[in-house]
């Protein structure tokens, strides 16, 4: 995936599903900015403990609580 979307230091993605938060872990050591949707709050707690520097929020993925636009890259 990283390779695919040509992701680089100081991009910004939504992780949609986030789970225990490795995609946001990986993506925080490589500089790129990513806010955690999970639907789990003890996933989001996982998520919280191994990404500390990405935000994260308690919402369902099937009603995005975005702006339409407000980001370039989404991944689930």
């Amino acid at each position: 995936v990283w390779n695919l979307m040509k992701l680089r230091s100081g991009d910004e993605l939504v992780d949609v599903a986030c789970g225990a938060g490795q995609w946001l872990q990986f993506l925080a050591a490589r500089g790129v900015p990513a806010l955690g949707l999970e639907l789990s709050a003890e996933a989001l707690r996982r998520a919280r403990a191994r990404a500390p520097t990405q935000p994260l929020l308690l919402a369902d993925g099937g009603a995005l609580p975005l702006a339409s636009g407000s980001c370039r890259r989404v991944t689930c």
